[in-house]
């Protein structure tokens, strides 16, 4: 009976995936696209996606093998090339807020050009893809409504990398592959919240004491800050943290504010309190949930918090759903 119970179990959530996956599919837009220009090397080894599902655009390169190094296997020689993304409005180039970096998984940044890697590796049945997401509050730059997005791909001449030596051998690549390609996007309404605390006070009685809890040649109190994480399409982001970082020695007394950007009423938000470590992970000292109206108040006075280890958090919405574009 307990197999026959997991079994159901395990087909439950299996069916729930392909239904999500499937809406997923059904959801999801293929954006139409011209290239404007584009080298033969990307018009014979390539093919792109563009396509936006609820607020995020994905872009999908598929690459096939752009070098043939059949004689050079015994060696155990692999190439790598550097693809570099840009994206433009009217010519500007878009700004990413290095805020954001982090939320791009297995891409680097050179100021505001998107870095994705590919390698010759590859069944030659098969082709290498370089995909990455961005939710649509990146471009809060932008002017809601609809712009005609300019995207240039180039790629580095050389990056070729020895897998018997630990050590990189350069070597000219001789690949002309660039494309110039333009597809319409249409911004949505971007607003901003900010928050501003006026004090922290943590528990400090027999149950709990801050003194020790953090490894100092001090008396071991936290350094404490602050911060705010919202979901948007099903992710968590994260603002900024606090202005301020105080050792509870003297308390957190500061009155700083913190900012963040979102689509419509953020709704539910977490407001974290961690205590800062160089040494190790910065710990958890409390966890606020709740709906972000809860916040509000009369006459703009503070709404005083209680939760985990906090005895007082005073808080108020300084601006909420304030338009920036």
């Amino acid at each position: 009976m307990k197999v026959i119970n997991i079994t159901i179990i395990f087909l439950f959530f299996l069916l729930t995936s392909c239904i999500d996956e499937w809406d997923r599919y059904l959801d999801t837009k293929q954006l139409n696209y011209n290239i404007i220009s584009a080298s033969d090397d990307f018009k014979n080894y390539s093919k792109i996606h563009i396509e936006q599902y609820k607020n995020t655009l994905t872009i999908r390169l598929h690459i096939k093998q752009l070098l043939n190094l059949s004689k050079k296997n015994k060696d155990k020689i692999s190439v790598y090339k550097r693809f570099k993304f840009k994206l433009f409005d009217n010519n500007n180039i878009i700004k990413i807020d290095p805020l954001f970096y982090k939320y791009f998984t297995g891409f680097d940044f050179i100021n505001d050009t998107i870095i994705g890697y590919k390698s010759n590796d590859c069944d030659i049945t098969k082709t290498n893809e370089i995909k990455f997401s961005i939710p649509l509050i990146y471009f809060y730059k932008l002017k809601n409504g609809k712009h005609k997005i300019n995207l240039k791909i180039t790629t580095d001449d050389e990056n070729i990398i020895d897998k018997l030596k630990s050590d990189k051998i350069k070597q000219n690549i001789n690949i002309d592959y660039r494309a110039n390609i333009i597809f319409n996007l249409n911004i949505p309404e971007i607003y901003e919240t900010t928050i501003c605390n006026d004090s922290i006070i943590l528990q400090n009685d027999k149950y709990f004491s801050p003194k020790g809890m953090d490894f100092s040649f001090r008396e071991g109190y936290p350094d404490i800050y602050w911060q705010i994480i919202y979901n948007l399409d099903n992710k968590n982001y994260e603002s900024i943290k606090s202005n301020h970082e105080a050792n509870y020695a003297t308390m957190y007394l500061y009155k700083d504010t913190i900012s963040f950007i979102h689509l419509k009423n953020p709704g539910k938000i977490i407001i974290k309190v961690m205590d800062r470590d160089d040494l190790s992970p910065d710990d958890i000292i409390g966890i606020w949930k709740g709906d972000i109206n809860k916040l509000e108040s009369t006459k703009n006075t503070y709404k005083t918090l209680k939760f985990d280890h906090i005895d007082k958090f005073k808080i108020k919405i300084i601006k909420k759903n304030n338009l920036i574009n």
